[in-house]
């Protein structure tokens, strides 16, 4: 015989929270869905916020970006965010707004990112060009492409790597 077992809202939130606290963005998103469809307003706001907080906070996720504010060697910042939301620019189909925090101090920056044919152009805050420094932070940002739905297989890593082209 099976037993019914009824919950109020707040343990079932403590109770999914527990088990889903390290999925990423999109597991969140789909947990809000889920919760809204269901009935659970609250439940998936607080999804949906969390998500946002903490869904993309993973290693996988520190972006180390080189930027350009100058002609000579020496005009060349280095530094680490973490990316925290990933937007469409407008009605751009192959243009996108990431958003990232620094991890050296509160401020947050925005990355726009275009493909265009085989290249990829990056912009800090619309105005600094600006590479990834590794292969790796170019593999993480082709990866967050490649969920948007943008082919990136005809880009080729070593064009849009900083320590592979430079300036």
């Amino acid at each position: 015989m099976k037993k019914i077992v009824r919950l109020t809202e707040s343990d079932l939130t403590r109770i999914v929270k527990k088990t889903i606290m390290e999925l990423n963005k999109s597991t969140y998103d789909s947990a809000a869905r889920v919760a809204d469809e269901r009935g659970f307003k609250r439940l998936s706001n607080k999804f949906s916020e969390h998500g946002k907080e903490f869904g993309f906070v993973s290693p996988n996720t520190i972006l180390n970006l080189v930027f350009n504010t100058g002609p000579s060697e020496e005009e060349h910042i280095l530094t680490e965010f973490k990316i925290i939301d990933m937007q469409r620019e407008g009605d751009l189909e192959n243009s996108f707004i990431i958003t990232l925090g620094s991890l050296k101090s509160n401020s947050t920056k925005e990355l726009y990112v275009n493909k265009s044919g085989r290249n990829i152009d990056f912009l800090l805050s619309n105005k600094f060009e600006c590479l990834p420094e590794k292969r790796k932070d170019s593999k993480i940002i082709l990866k967050l492409l490649t969920e948007q739905g943008v082919d990136v297989s005809d880009v080729d890593l070593r064009s849009i790597t900083y320590e592979d082209t430079g300036f």
